[in-house]
Parts: C-alpha cells; structure tokens; sequence
C-alpha cells in the first residue's frame, strides 16, 4: 500500500529524509480546486505533507489506520477526506490503499449504524418524556 503527495519534490528544501520542515507554497492560497474540496480534505492535507516528509521520497506506506492514529483522528474523519484527496489527485495511491480505506470506512458506517435507534422506539422515548397536559397543570 502507499500514498504518496502529487509533485512531492516541490515540498522539499532538503532532499534528506524526515526534515524538520517542509515548503509550503502560498500559491495554494490561489489554487481553486483546493479549495472546492471538503474543509475536512483541506485541513488533512498539510498533516498528510507532513507526515510524508518522514518516509522515503514521501511516499506513506503505513495502513490507513495507523495514519488515522498518527494524526490522532477518528478513522470515520480520515477516510472519507483520504478518499477525496485521492480522487482529486491530490495524492497519489494504488487501488489496495484506496479499497483499504473504503473497507474501514465501510466498517465505520455499519458500526454507527448498528448503535442507532430504530424510529419507532425513539419516537415512543420522545413521547414519554413530553408531560401530558393534566400533568402539566398540576
């Protein structure tokens, strides 16, 4: 698996590994298809270019679980911004890292799906707790 930022040599000064810091241009503050994307996808890509900076020619080979624990957000933040950062190319990705993240995004649906309340029964909750109108005169 690998994700590996577009025109990764443009962020570098130093061309060892792991620098202290990267470039950034400010010519992204003009870049329209940065900013159509998701604030969630903006927000992630510098964290992203950072993260590349440690591996070798920028290219992140760790699972998409643990970049999600390296940046110390949900996998349910990532993934979806991951995908979309990919998908506007961004970054660039082979299809394993791609269906990785779609499958544990996939996961996380079903998980906070399985942890709602059917309608019915939140609606019978929501009624129990609105006072009939003879208790409210008391």
């Amino acid at each position: 698996m690998r994700l590996k930022p577009k025109n990764w040599d443009g962020f570098q000064h130093y061309k060892k590994r792991s620098p202290p810091w990267i470039k950034l241009h400010n010519k992204l503050l003009d870049d329209y298809n940065f900013h159509r994307l998701q604030v969630a996808s903006r927000a992630l890509a510098p964290l992203l270019w950072l993260l590349a900076s440690e591996y070798q020619d920028g290219e992140i080979t760790a699972e998409p679980e643990e970049i999600a624990f390296r940046l110390r957000r949900p996998t349910s933040e990532i993934f979806p911004a991951l995908i979309e950062l990919i998908g506007k190319r961004f970054f660039e990705s082979d299809q394993e890292f791609i269906n990785s993240c779609k499958q544990c995004d996939s996961a996380v649906i079903a998980i906070q799906s399985s942890d709602a309340i059917p309608e019915a029964e939140a609606e019978a909750e929501a009624e129990a707790e609105i006072p009939s109108q003879e208790e409210a005169v008391c």
